[in-house]
């Protein structure tokens, strides 16, 4: 399952996306990015179902 982990430093935000096998597949760091960050949800929630099937 997809894990999201977001950490604010010095009013910095960042957050990165780990996919089932513990591999960083995105990171970003600052405020916004809304937009690429659902887009890579998505991207890791379709690869976790097509291993799941």
């Amino acid at each position: 399952m997809p894990c999201l982990i977001c950490h604010v430093f010095s009013q910095r935000a960042s957050s990165a996306m780990i996919d089932s096998d513990g591999y960083i597949r995105y990171q970003h760091f600052g405020e916004g990015a809304h937009e690429e960050n659902k887009a890579e949800i998505q991207e890791l929630l379709s690869e976790r179902d097509k291993i799941s099937s």
